[in-house]
């Protein structure tokens, strides 16, 4: 049974992040809250504006692994 799973959490925590580099998760996922700000910004703004703005607005993450 071992390695028949793969465990990957979320947020990048300091404690996953250990986890994976003790083999005991496969891998994180780290958000990009900087990127997350800027964008959500922008994006107020040109609202705000009169602009028209997306339905979905995609972020990229970072795999830690």
């Amino acid at each position: 049974m071992i390695g028949l799973y793969k465990f990957i959490g979320f947020d990048a925590l300091p404690e996953a992040v250990r986890a994976v580099k003790e083999g005991r998760l496969t891998a994180t996922i780290a958000q990009k809250p900087d990127d997350m700000g800027r964008i959500t910004m922008s994006t107020v703004a040109r609202f705000l504006n009169g602009n028209d703005i997306e339905a979905f607005i995609s972020i990229d993450l970072k795999l830690v692994n």
